[in-house]
């Protein structure tokens, strides 16, 4: 049943010691042939084994005298000859020096290393049921006297004994003790371990069974069991746990416990202070709301739900259609909540949520639309109109034909008043609710003042540039003011649908719009345009072609290299077009190959213009590299030139240029490149 771990007790060990220890004795001379002299003994032994005593001449000795004065006689040695003497050790021998008495001799062979006396430690009985945390337990055997430690399972560690004695060692086990085998330590420098064979059973609590089964987060359910005095925490779904502190009740045999807000169907699970964790065999169910009527229906949106039904105090959560979320007014009960509607809420079916992880799906709900019952009929641009009608208090924004949004000046439920902004034309309105729903006007709004109509404008102009503007009623336009309040002073072609203008050299560079003025005292704006010039080149690498000391190149990959391009230019009269195949090639290859490379002195910008042509998506890159710095990183827009000023430190201030290329980055497509040099 047991066994015992002692490795320096057994016999082989000592066996072995005798080989290896020193001589416990003078030594004499060689030439002194007859002298009795002892090499090794012992040195250590058990009570009741047997001593050796190893050298020459040992049958002159007479007795041997064990500490304290135990002699024994050479009549009573196991075994006797001149090199081994065998004796068995009595149970009241000590540890000490031993003496050996020589034939003739007047002084006794003394060891010079001391007897040591071995205990065995042993285990014959140990509890075979299993016992309780906090119990006392009796462990039987021998020289338990010795024992300062009892390790139990998990590393549980006793050394405060109830009762002690060289038989019998009572202690209580820990209240978080696991069943295990348990490890018994000795008083020794390097303890001893002896290990019971069979486990100590610890108890833990059992579950016969739990009520309700089906239960509402916050009541009470009932667990019935064995040991449940045991029970630290119960554990339900969700991982919500309640202490045995926050237990409504607990006895041995019944534990009452409130079921937390936000658990989770599932099993429970006990847990005893060793940590280990008992689990039911049935699982709990957490009712859900149930729903009986919701008013008003249609509803409107920033006003309130009322809800109906039952076991609506576990809705934590009420989601409308668009996945926004209400506010659950405060006071609500079982069977009645209020819920305010949030401003941007759908039309739709609403989802009302538990803590426990659970919901319940309402019926549609619809939510009202702004109405319009009447609106003013015409008005000049700046100017107000009035809308009336129902719900208009729910209205966040109004726009025009021509893509304009009004300014919302008051607004009541009937009642909205609107300031109609420069560049509206005529046509229908459009409402817009907090939610989205958009409402469009039966009616057009009629735009009275004489302003030209344009269809569209550039994106981008630069200084110089001549802008070929159409529309309707263009010849009405007197002054074009660009930004910067610089009037344009050279014009093409003016016709009712047609607007030629050159854009000013001192133009605000810039976001900005033009205001185009009529001869009365109307006016109307252009969308936002970049205004931007190109920059001049300090010294030039290409413009319509590769100026000295450059050279064309090839470039690698896929790709096809054309220096005398007009299909797409920036400035002058030729571009380089470039091919990519979406293979890293590099192409645009420039380099003073032969010649010497170009110096970058009182230089600090790389200036490049690039067009994203056939095949390109914005957003798409190309490494540019200088002297074999790839540093330079290019982003394309497709169907427009970028001018690209890029700061010489970036490819590490390189004091002279010897070529340039430029490599696609998984581009496939067509990229034109003008206006190469240095600023």
């Amino acid at each position: 049943m047991f066994k015992n771990i002692s490795l320096k007790y057994a016999f082989p060990v000592v066996l072995l010691a005798l080989v290896a220890l020193w001589s416990a004795c003078e030594e004499k001379e060689d030439e002194l042939s007859n002298e009795v002299t002892l090499y090794s003994f012992g040195p250590s032994v058990l009570r009741g084994g047997q001593l050796k005593f190893i050298g020459e001449n040992l049958e002159d000795v007479e007795r041997i005298i064990l500490p304290k004065d135990v002699v024994i006689e050479a009549s009573e040695f196991d075994s006797l000859s001149a090199k081994l003497i065998v004796i068995n050790v009595p149970d009241d021998v000590v540890e000490g020096l031993v003496s050996l008495q020589v034939k003739g001799k007047e002084d006794n062979l003394v060891t010079k290393t001391p007897l040591s006396i071995l205990e065995p430690i042993t285990i014959t009985s140990m509890p075979d049921k299993a016992v309780r945390p906090g119990s006392i337990i009796t462990i039987k055997g021998t020289y338990l006297n010795l024992i300062e430690e009892v390790v139990f399972a998990t590393n549980k560690s006793v050394t405060a004994f109830e009762e002690q004695s060289r038989g019998e060692l009572k202690l209580m086990v820990p209240a978080d003790a696991q069943t295990g085998t348990l490890v018994l330590l000795d008083s020794e420098e390097i303890p001893n371990e002896i290990q019971t064979e069979e486990e100590l059973m610890v108890t833990l609590p059992a579950i016969s069974g739990v009520t309700p089964l089906t239960v509402k987060a916050g009541s009470n359910v009932t667990i019935k069991g064995s040991n449940l005095d045991l029970v630290m925490s119960v554990e339900f779904g969700g991982s919500q746990i309640v202490d045995s502190a926050n237990f409504v009740s607990a006895t041995a045999g019944q534990i009452v416990v409130a079921v937390p807000a936000a658990t989770n169907d599932g099993e429970i699970a006990l847990a005893a202070p060793s940590t280990v964790k008992v689990t039911s065999t049935e699982a709990l169910t957490l009712v859900v709301p149930t729903l009986t009527d919701l008013t008003p229906n249609p509803a409107k949106t920033g006003q309130n739900l009322t809800v109906t039904g039952t076991n609506l105090d576990l809705v934590s959560q009420v989601v409308f259609a668009g996945d926004k979320e209400g506010t659950i007014i405060a006071g609500g009960s079982d069977t009645s909540i209020t819920v305010e509607i949030p401003a941007d809420a759908e039309s739709g079916t609403i989802e009302f949520r538990t803590q426990a992880n659970k919901s319940v799906t309402s019926v549609a709900v619809d939510m009202v639309r702004p109405g319009i019952t009447t609106m003013t009929a015409e008005v000049k641009l700046n100017e107000d109109i009035t809308i009336t009608g129902e719900n208009l208090d729910i209205v966040k924004e109004v726009w025009f034909t021509g893509g304009t949004m009004g300014t919302i000046g008051t607004a009541t439920e009937t009642n909205l008043v609107v300031t109609v902004p420069v560049g509206t034309n005529t046509g229908v309105v459009t409402l817009v609710a907090n939610n989205g729903v958009e409402v469009v006007s039966t009616s057009a709004l009629t735009i009275l003042a004489e302003v030209p109509v344009f269809d569209s404008f550039p994106a981008k102009a630069e200084p110089g540039e001549m802008l070929t503007l159409t529309g309707e009623k263009l010849n009405l336009t007197n002054e074009v003011v660009f930004p910067g309040d610089v009037k344009a002073t050279k014009f093409g072609n003016r016709t009712t649908e047609i607007l030629e203008v050159y854009v000013p050299d001192d133009v605000q560079q810039g976001m900005g719009k033009i205001t185009f003025t009529t001869y009365g005292t109307d006016f109307t704006e252009s969308t936002d345009i970049n205004f931007t010039a190109l920059q001049d080149l300090a010294v030039v690498i290409y413009e319509d072609v590769n100026n000295s000391p450059f050279g064309q190149g090839g470039g690698w990959g896929t790709t096809t290299t054309d220096f005398a391009s007009t299909e797409m230019v920036r400035s002058g009269s030729a571009s380089v077009k470039v091919t990519y195949g979406g293979d890293w090639g590099g192409a645009c290859q420039l380099g003073t190959w032969g010649n010497s490379p170009l110096s970058t002195a009182g230089m600090t910008s790389f200036l490049v213009s690039v067009y994203g042509g056939d095949g390109v998506v914005d957003g798409q890159k190309l490494a540019l590299n200088i002297s074999g710095s790839a540093n330079g990183e290019l982003t394309l827009t497709a169907g427009e030139w970028t001018d690209f000023v890029i700061d010489l430190s970036v490819f590490g201030s390189p004091a002279e240029i010897s070529e340039v290329w430029f490599q696609d980055q998984g581009v496939t497509g067509t990229v034109y490149m003008d206006h190469i040099g240095l600023k």
